[in-house]
């Protein structure tokens, strides 16, 4: 995971982004292991809990698409 300070500037924030994400992920990779790479854009800090929970819900559904479809094969 990676969160530059170039795209979050206080370290605070670049906390709260990873924090969040890792427990995203903790909770919805059970299921389905794999490998993912987090890479922070700009104005990810703007976001609130509830938005950055929502955009990576809506980025894990895209992910896991792909594995869906080869499943039901």
């Amino acid at each position: 995971m990676v969160v530059a300070k170039k795209h979050v500037r206080l370290a605070v924030q670049r906390n709260r982004v990873k924090r969040i994400t890792r427990e995203f992920f903790r909770c919805h990779s059970a299921a389905h292991p794999r490998d993912v790479v987090f890479l922070a854009k700009k104005n990810l800090a703007d976001l609130s809990n509830a938005e950055l929970r929502t955009l990576l819900s809506t980025l894990w559904k895209k992910i896991d698409a792909p594995q869906q479809r080869s499943n039901n094969r």
